[in-house]
C-alpha cells in the first residue's frame, strides 16, 4: 500500500482568524525550489508582495486580484508583467507542507479532482504516481 502524507499547519493567530474572518493570508514563500519548474527563472524577479489565502484568495501588494479560468481549466492569477501562474500551485507552495527539499518531481493533485484550491484539497505527489495510477 502506497501512503500519500497531506499535513498543514495552522498557527493559533491564523486559526483565530479563520475563526473569526474564515478566511487569513498568508505571504507566498517565493521559493524557486518549491515553485513549478518553468516558473523558477521567474521568482526571485517579482517585485510585488504576494499573499495566498487558505480560500485560494491572491492579494498583490495588499490589494485582491482576479483570478482567471484558461482553456486548460485551471484558475489563474497574473502576478506579474504577463506572468501567470496557477493558483492551486500557490496555495500548495504556501500552505501544504513539503518534506522535501525540491519539488521538481513533484506535482500537486486535488483530493476532490478538480476540486476547490484550498490547503485541504490538495496534496504533493509524486509526478510518476500522479499520472500513472491517479490520472490513467
Amino acid at each position: 500500500m502506497e501512503i500519500i502524507q497531506h499535513i498543514v499547519n495552522y498557527t493559533l493567530e491564523e486559526l483565530k482568524i479563520i475563526d473569526k474572518f474564515g478566511e487569513v493570508y498568508r505571504k507566498y514563500p517565493k521559493n524557486p525550489k518549491r515553485a513549478y519548474f518553468e516558473f523558477r527563472k521567474y521568482i526571485q524577479n517579482i517585485n510585488n508582495d504576494i499573499e495566498v489565502s487558505n480560500l485560494g484568495n491572491i492579494k498583490i501588494n495588499s490589494n485582491l486580484v482576479p483570478l482567471f479560468k484558461k482553456d486548460d481549466g485551471d484558475i489563474y492569477v497574473t502576478l506579474q508583467d504577463k506572468i501567470d501562474y496557477k493558483v492551486y500551485r500557490l496555495v500548495a507552495e504556501t500552505w501544504v507542507e513539503f518534506p522535501f527539499d525540491d519539488t521538481l518531481n513533484w506535482d500537486v493533485h486535488h483530493i476532490v479532482n478538480n476540486g476547490p484550491n484550498v490547503p485541504e484539497n490538495l496534496i504533493w505527489i509524486d509526478h510518476n504516481l500522479h499520472f500513472n495510477k491517479l490520472h490513467k
